[in-house]
């Protein structure tokens, strides 16, 4: 009896181990059927508006259809050459299993670099930043910009890259440059003849216009989290949303180059 139940166990084993392993290439060459019809998809799209696709994201899909991984775009928009960066993080364990939990696009240039250790950083204003008129000298006021500094850091290093953290600073001497168009943002610099004259109104108002705009971006009714930054390196700009396809791609990489190509233009 017992060799009689023994066996029967090891028999329902191995059929569950033979139905699980053709499960797992069923649902593995599904998987490679939507990966393979998106990113055909994203080609042709980039293929008509005339953007490159240097590479596609090919890790899980979500259950919503989007791909685990970074697609790299690049492009030349009224002589700017830039490169696009769009991140799409799929769950892979757990309740986030399979769900899209974070997704960023950045968009970057070597064009209009700024002096060495100069820049300029505009930002969706963080709620944990309440950055107020920077006061200098005195113990009290010391303590609040190392502070607020530190707070800085990480969303410095999550907007723009670790590698920034050391540039952007309030440190000794960060200004802040206040416009009524902008009051959703920080701007912050430690050049402020340039910034001053960079941030006019006509420069105020197309950020402006972006950020109340709804561009039908697939996955955000609007783009409106998002960041600015010049420096030796030259511009980035990034936000909390992935480019879906193609037409997202030109529409923030044109963005992108407007602001570029103004700060190029006040440079001369």
């Amino acid at each position: 009896m017992t060799e009689f139940i023994t066996s029967n166990i090891m028999t329902i084993s191995i059929v569950a181990f033979i139905a699980f392993m053709i499960f797992g290439r069923f649902r593995k060459k599904k998987e490679n059927a939507i990966k393979k019809n998106i990113q055909g998809q994203k080609l042709m799209q980039a293929q008509e508006v005339g953007v490159n696709v240097e590479n596609q994201a090919d890790g899980r899909v979500s259950k919503s259809g989007e791909i685990h991984g970074d697609t790299n775009y690049s492009g030349t928009t009224g002589g700017i050459d830039w490169t696009l960066k769009s991140s799409v993080l799929v769950g892979s364990s757990g309740e986030e299993s399979n769900q899209v939990w974070k997704r960023k696009a950045m968009w970057k240039t070597n064009a209009a670099q700024l002096p060495s250790g100069k820049f300029i950083m505009l930002m969706s204003t963080p709620g944990e930043i309440k950055l107020g008129t920077i006061k200098r000298g005195g113990f009290i006021n010391d303590l609040v910009i190392k502070a607020a500094d530190a707070v800085l850091d990480l969303y410095v290093g999550s907007y723009f890259g670790s590698e920034y953290k050391s540039l952007v600073s309030i440190g000794e001497d960060g200004i802040k440059i206040v416009r009524d168009q902008l009051k959703d943002f920080m701007i912050l610099t430690n050049v402020e003849p340039l910034a001053q004259q960079y941030f006019d109104d006509a420069t105020s108002a197309t950020i402006s216009r972006w950020k109340s705009s709804n561009q039908g971006f697939t996955h955000e009714n609007k783009v409106d989290q998002f960041g600015l930054l010049f420096s030796p390196d030259g511009v980035i700009l990034t936000c909390q949303a992935d480019m879906s396809n193609a037409n997202e791609v030109k529409l923030f990489s044109d963005f992108g180059a407007a602001l570029t190509t103004k700060m190029m233009q006040v440079k001369t």
